[in-house]
């Protein structure tokens, strides 16, 4: 194959596809796609729920005018007020659980004072201890020397 009729191949190849590039974007400007069909529109409006959900009833039907805010469908509450009621049992028990580490927390404050009072009356008896034994080696060894 020569230079010439490699260069006119890719040359054909880019511009075949670029045309179906051309033809892709504009299909997807012009049409909405969904699961089930492909709807031509003469212009696209971009709809959004604010959650996610079953529908239950729809309000608006196809082809009928809509107004921004305007309501077009009812989402099943199901979900969400079991939701809400299993962050309310969720509160609850963090909650208890707060409660109950507040009161350890000053069950432990007291033990800890406690202990610190034991310890320190320790430390005295211990340095009493030390300061008898060290009369008793005094008095040893004042004996030791008068014998």
């Amino acid at each position: 194959m020569s230079k010439k009729t490699g260069s006119l191949l890719l040359i054909a190849i880019v511009i075949a596809l670029v045309a179906v590039g051309y033809r892709y974007i504009h299909f997807r400007t012009t049409h909405a796609v969904s699961d089930a069909a492909f709807i031509k529109s003469d212009r696209l409006s971009t709809l959004a729920f604010k959650v996610g959900g079953k529908v239950i009833e729809m309000t608006k039907t196809a082809n009928s005018p809509v107004k921004k805010g305007e309501l077009l469908a009812k989402i099943d509450p199901v979900d969400f007020i079991t939701a809400k009621e299993e962050l309310q049992h969720r509160l609850h028990a963090l909650t208890q659980k707060i409660g109950a580490t507040k009161l350890q927390r000053v069950r432990l404050k007291k033990m800890l004072a406690l202990q610190s009072e034991i310890s320190g009356n320790d430390v005295s008896a211990l340095r009493q201890s030390i300061a008898s034994a060290s009369m008793k080696i005094a008095s040893a060894k004042t004996r030791l020397a008068k014998l």
